[in-house]
């Protein structure tokens, strides 16, 4: 059960302005308006998720969300019937239907795992977790932008390794059928290695290996950026760091570039998550001109409908140069969006800007409207579009 409260000495819309940026970014519509105030409206679909804070100009304090008592089996909501052709096998694991909620708010701990699953989606990444709590940045770090699209700075704010892993414990046991995968950045090989066992012991499905860690972080924190990602070399002796000490899969996020793709191939990895590189942002405040991200040089990603098609490019790219399965990202938001993924080679998309700016409710939408195109292409399962599109892309 979570408790949410809201300070209207610090609310914007309270004081005669026009915001409204944490009923726009609320995944669950847990927030309204009513007599120009924001209202806390169904407290019960609030996934925990922070989303709300993060996007509130009058900072983190204003709106207070805890969790008051925990999930417990007779809050679950009810697991929707899904169409046995959305299945796919993502490596060593099998998923109900190709979406996976993206690293996010939305995957910061178990209200949001269970109910994204529920919804619809085959598995779920958590936040991406750091071996110490860390607060990320300051609000605003989470703007919603035009055509439901979002500029983020967010730093990485998550509960830390320890406080996730018991989460993971907990989620498991209220539905072992859950399929959770922890997200997981830090400075080191030996921090990678530790927080890997922590997961695989607290019973997670798989991991995902941020390369790298957070484009937003402010300088001179202690997150990691690039350093990973950057050479082939570092990419491999992690991997095979991380896949000598834990047996569940691995997924690596963030290989970009073929060399750095093959080496974790080469070094273990089950998967790959590939996307176009972040989308560099810098939105203005229009009455003063100064910048409305917290981040120290106003800038942020930006996510949403614009990155689509640079990340059909280098999934159609990756998918040629590794023999384990791809994971698409970016500008996922329909049925169509997934279909587009999977020809050019994708075994499974992920998603989460489109869940943050229309809520959880998008997910059975895009899930029924995905097995309505596919039988009315004659389909009996995905996976017989798979790759579908390659062969009228030559090989650069």
């Amino acid at each position: 059960m979570i408790r949410i409260t809201i300070d209207d000495k610090g609310c914007l819309l309270s004081h005669d302005k026009r915001c409204r940026n944490c009923v726009t970014v609320c995944p669950g519509h847990v927030l309204g308006i009513r007599e120009e105030k924001i209202v806390v409206l169904r407290p019960e679909d609030c996934i925990n998720c922070h989303c709300c804070k993060g996007a509130c100009p009058g900072g983190l304090d204003v709106i207070a969300v805890e969790r008051i008592a925990p999930l417990t089996v007779g809050d679950l909501p009810e697991e929707r019937p899904v169409w046995d052709g959305l299945k796919v096998q993502l490596g060593r694991l099998s998923l109900a239907t190709p979406l996976i909620v993206a690293s996010g708010p939305v995957g910061r701990c178990t209200e949001g795992w269970i109910r994204s699953a529920s919804a619809g989606c085959g598995a779920v990444v958590t936040k991406t977790t750091t071996p110490l709590p860390w607060p990320g940045n300051p609000a605003i770090r989470l703007l919603p932008y035009e055509k439901d699209s979002l500029l983020n700075c967010e730093g990485l704010p998550n509960l830390g390794a320890k406080a996730v892993a018991a989460e993971i414990t907990h989620a498991k046991g209220l539905r072992p059928g859950l399929l959770v995968i922890p997200s997981l950045t830090a400075m080191t090989e030996q921090e990678f290695v530790d927080m890997a066992k922590l997961f695989e012991d607290a019973g997670a499905d798989g991991l995902e290996i941020a390369l790298m860690g957070c484009p937003n972080y402010r300088p001179g924190t202690a997150i990691s950026q690039g350093y990973w990602i950057e050479d082939p070399t570092r990419a491999h002796a992690l991997v095979h760091a991380v896949r000598s000490a834990v047996n569940i899969p691995i997924c690596v996020k963030g290989a970009t570039t073929a060399a750095v793709g093959r080496a974790c191939e080469e070094a273990g990895a089950d998967s790959l998550l590939v996307r176009s590189g972040s989308l560099r942002a810098l939105p203005l405040d229009a009455e003063t001109g100064k910048p409305v991200l917290s981040h120290p040089r106003g800038e942020g990603s930006l996510t949403g409908p614009y990155t689509k098609l640079p990340g059909l490019k280098v999934v159609s790219d990756m998918v040629r140069q590794v023999t384990i399965p791809i994971i698409g990202n970016g500008g996922i938001a329909s049925a169509q969006d997934v279909i587009d993924y999977i020809r050019v080679g994708a075994t499974a998309v992920q998603l989460i800007t489109v869940m943050i700016r229309r809520g959880l409710s998008i997910v059975p939408k895009v899930v029924a409207d995905l097995e309505t195109l596919l039988k009315d292409q004659g389909c009996r399962s995905v996976e017989e579009i798979r790759g579908s599109a390659l062969p009228f892309l030559p090989a650069a």
